[in-house]
């Protein structure tokens, strides 16, 4: 019997923290073009992902590897679930950390979730 609720971790709630939220690139001449980062808006975080708030983009779906930055921390995300926001103008992505161990997943978990996270 398939479980509603497949979460390994809690999501908590945070403060709305910006990120980089770097769009795949759409063609192979686009590659070639430097590429303004969008702003992402960090909506709540678990151990083993994160809800991101972003502009809507036909280049993200479900599985897509999408490169974000947390302040000075650089790594990427796969996406896992997109919504519609109620705005009309971005999406809810659900992502996943490419590693519970990256760089990335550590400072964003040590950033908002440190009290609840066990001891090395």
């Amino acid at each position: 019997m398939p479980r509603p609720n497949r979460r390994l971790g809690e999501r908590r709630p945070v403060q709305s923290s910006e990120l980089q939220w770097n769009v795949p690139k759409q063609t192979a001449l686009s590659r070639f073009k430097k590429q303004q980062p969008e702003v992402g808006l960090l909506q709540d975080v678990s151990v083993t992902g994160a809800g991101v708030v972003a502009p809507i983009s036909d280049q993200i779906q479900r599985g897509s590897k999408v490169a974000v930055a947390f302040g000075w921390v650089q790594g990427s995300v796969r996406v896992m679930r997109v919504e519609p926001h109620p705005d009309g103008v971005r999406a809810v992505y659900g992502v996943e950390w490419e590693s519970t161990d990256s760089e990335l997943a550590r400072a964003i978990l040590h950033n908002f979730l440190q009290s609840d996270l066990p001891p090395y």
